[in-house]
C-alpha cells in the first residue's frame, strides 16, 4: 500500500519544480511552448469537438485499464441502495410489495414498509438502470456520468472564459476525478451532483445574453440533476443563481422589457419545475404512500435516530430488527453528532470536512491558483461564484456529516476559481517578466505525471490507501462477499443465504442486500437469527439451496445450512 501522504508529497514536488522552472525560465526562451499553447489554442477553438474529447477521455482511458482494474464491487450499503433502486426501475416500477419475513431483508438506505425501496434520491438509480438496459451492466451508467460530467463542465467553462480556459477544465476533470476516483470505481458518487452543478452555471451567463428556451431547458436539467442527487447542497447553490436572475428580472435597468422577460423566462421556468414537483410527488406516493414524504425523509425518520444538523434534536430508540443497524445507527451516528454539540468537537469535525474537500477537489495542483485567488476577486464575474461559495460553507458548517461527495455540486465553484487563479497567475508581471506563465502551460502535464504515476502503481499491484470514498479509491471492504456470490453463480438452481455475524463484525461491511424481485433472484441473502425462525424463511423460500455463510471467518466456509448450525 501507498499512503496518502506519499501521492501528495509527490505532486507537492511536481507543483515547487514547476514553480521554480517559472521564475527561472520565464517566458522568452519558451518558443516550443508557445507553438504548443497555439495548437492547443486551435483545436479548443472547435468546441463541440473539444467538449466531445473530453467527455471519451475517461471512458476510454478507464476502459483501458480494465485489464489492472476490473469493474467495481459493492462496498458500501448506498451502493446497494442505488442497486435495487435501478433494478426496481427495470421491472418498471417506481418501488416494489413489501417483502415477506422482511426483518430478515431489514438493512440500511432501504425501506422494508410501506413498500421495499431504496431510500436513496432517484437520479443516480436512474442512470444505473439505463446502464443495465443498454450494455448489461448498471458500471457503464456510472461510466455514461462521469463522461457527461466532463463534457458539461468543458461547456460551463465556456461560459465564462475563452475556448483554451475550457479544454483544460475538462482535461483537468477527466485526468484528476474522471478515472481513479470513486466517483468511476463505485455505483455511486458525486458526478451526477457535478454535472448537474456545470448545467446550472453554464445555462446561467448564457441566459443573461439570449433569454433561450434551450438554456432554460439545460438549467432545469440542472436543477433536476441536483433535487435529485444531492438535494440540500444543491439548494445551496441554486439559491444565490435564483436571487442573480431574480435582481436580473426585476431590476430596475430591465423596466422597459420586463414584461418580455417574464413571458421568455420566467413562465417557461415555472412550467418546467411545476413538472418536475409533480413528477416528484408522484414518485414520493408510489414509494412512501404521500406525495410530500421523500423516500429519504422516511428512511431518516424509520432508521437514524441522530439529526444531520448540528441544531436537531435526536429521535427516540427505534426498534431495530438487528445488532449492526443499532451499531451504526445508534451508536456510530449518535457519537459523531454528540461530539458536534460542543464547540471543541465541532471544530474537529470542520476540520475534517475542509481536510477531505482539500484532499478530493484541490490538492496540490489547485492550491496555488486558489492562494492567489483574492488578488482576483475584483471581478464581478466572481461574484456569483463567491456567494455560492459563502452559501455552501455556511450550510456545510451546519451539518453533522460532511464526507467528500457531500459538495460535489460546488465542483464547478473550485474549477472557475481555479481556472481565475490560473489566469491570474499567467499575467502577473514581477520584475518585467511573467514567471507565471510556464507554471500556466505546466498544469496539464502535471495533471498527467500525476495520472501517469497512478497507473504505474497499478502495474506494480500497489494502491494508494485513501479509502473507498477518495480521491484514489481502493478499500475492498467485503472480497468475500463477492467470492461467495460468483462462487454460487456458478451452482445450479436458486439460493437462500443465511448471513452469520460474530459480535465483532464491522457494521460497515454489511452482506444482506437483495435485488428488487426475491422471487426470481438467483441468490436470496438474509439475516441469521434462530433456528425455529430460520426454518419458517426456508420453508417460505422451499424451492431454493439454504446455506449458511460465516462473514466473519477468514476461510468464508459456504456450508449448505442445517438448524443445527
Amino acid at each position: 500500500m501507498i499512503s496518502p501522504s506519499q501521492v501528495i508529497a509527490a505532486e507537492w514536488l511536481l507543483v515547487l519544480i514547476a514553480l521554480a522552472l517559472s521564475f527561472l525560465l520565464g517566458r522568452s526562451k519558451l518558443r516550443w511552448l508557445h507553438r504548443a499553447e497555439a495548437a492547443f489554442a486551435r483545436f479548443a477553438a472547435r468546441r463541440k469537438l473539444a467538449i466531445l474529447t473530453v467527455g471519451l477521455l475517461p471512458v476510454v482511458l478507464r476502459l483501458a485499464l480494465l485489464p489492472l482494474m476490473p469493474p467495481p464491487t459493492v462496498q458500501v450499503e448506498e451502493e446497494a441502495s442505488y442497486l435495487l433502486q435501478a433494478d426496481t426501475f427495470l421491472h418498471g416500477r417506481l418501488s416494489n410489495p413489501p417483502l415477506p419475513f422482511s426483518r430478515y431483508f431489514d438493512t440500511p438506505q432501504v425501506l422494508q414498509q410501506p413498500r421495499y425501496a431504496s431510500t436513496r434520491p432517484p437520479g443516480e438509480g436512474a442512470f444505473l438502470a439505463l446502464g443495465q438496459f443498454l450494455f448489461a451492466s448498471p458500471w457503464a451508467g456510472v461510466i455514461l456520468i462521469v463522461s457527461l460530467m466532463c463534457m458539461s463542465g468543458c461547456w460551463m467553462v465556456h461560459g465564462w472564459f475563452a475556448p483554451k480556459w475550457a479544454l483544460l477544465a475538462g482535461l483537468l476533470l477527466a485526468l484528476r476525478i474522471g478515472v481513479f476516483t470513486f466517483w468511476m470505481n463505485s455505483y455511486w458518487g458525486g458526478a451526477l451532483a457535478a454535472t448537474g452543478g456545470f448545467l446550472v452555471l453554464g445555462a446561467y451567463p448564457r441566459l443573461l445574453r439570449t433569454y433561450s428556451f434551450r438554456y432554460i431547458f439545460i438549467m432545469w436539467l440542472g436543477i433536476v440533476a441536483l433535487a435529485t442527487t444531492r438535494t440540500y447542497e444543491g439548494s445551496l447553490l441554486l439559491l444565490p443563481v435564483a436571487v442573480a436572475l431574480a435582481l436580473h428580472v426585476f431590476g430596475p435597468e430591465h423596466r422597459t422589457n420586463r414584461k418580455q422577460l417574464i413571458q421568455k423566462l420566467v413562465i417557461p421556468a415555472a412550467a418546467l419545475l411545476t413538472l418536475f414537483l409533480a413528477w416528484s410527488c408522484y414518485y414520493n406516493f408510489r414509494v412512501t404512500g404521500s406525495p410530500l414524504l421523500p423516500p429519504y425523509t422516511l428512511g431518516r425518520m424509520t432508521q437514524n435516530i441522530a439529526p444531520p444538523f448540528i441544531f436537531g434534536h435526536p429521535r427516540p430508540m427505534h426498534a431495530y430488527t438487528n445488532r449492526q443497524m443499532v451499531q451504526r445507527f445508534a451508536g456510530w451516528e449518535m457519537i459523531l453528532f454528540m461530539r458536534s454539540q460542543n464547540f471543541p468537537g465541532w471544530k474537529q469535525g470542520t476540520s475534517q470536512k475542509i481536510s477531505e474537500f482539500w484532499s478530493f477537489y484541490i490538492r496540490p495542483l489547485f492550491t496555488i491558483p486558489l492562494l492567489l485567488l483574492p488578488l482576483a476577486v475584483r471581478s464581478r464575474k466572481l461574484r456569483l461564484f463567491v456567494a455560492i461559495a459563502l452559501t455552501g460553507l455556511a450550510g456545510a458548517l451546519l451539518e453533522v456529516w460532511g464526507p467528500s461527495y457531500y459538495f460535489a455540486p460546488f465542483t464547478p465553484v473550485v474549477i472557475i476559481f481555479a481556472l481565475w487563479g490560473l489566469r491570474y497567475l499567467r499575467s502577473l508581471r514581477l520584475w518585467h517578466s511573467r514567471p507565471g506563465y510556464l507554471f500556466v502551460t505546466l498544469v496539464p502535464l502535471i495533471a498527467i505525471l500525476v495520472f501517469t504515476g497512478l497507473i504505474f502503481l497499478q502495474l506494480k499491484s500497489l494502491h494508494v490507501d485513501e479509502g473507498v470514498l477518495q480521491w484514489a479509491s481502493y478499500e475492498n471492504r467485503m472480497p468475500q462477499r463477492a467470492i461467495v456470490e460468483q462462487e454460487l453463480q456458478q451452482i445450479p438452481g436458486k439460493h437462500l443465504v443465511f448471513v452469520r455475524y460474530t459480535r465483532e463484525h464491522d457494521f460497515l461491511c454489511e452482506w444482506v442486500f437483495n435485488q428488487a424481485d426475491l422471487q426470481t433472484a438467483k441468490i436470496i441473502w438474509a439475516r441469521e437469527y434462530d433456528a425455529h425462525s430460520n426454518q419458517q424463511l426456508a420453508f417460505y423460500f422451499a424451492d431454493r439451496h439454504a446455506w449458511l455463510v460465516q462473514a466473519d471467518k477468514p476461510a468464508l466456509p459456504l456450508r449448505p445450512y442445517s438448524p443445527q448450525d
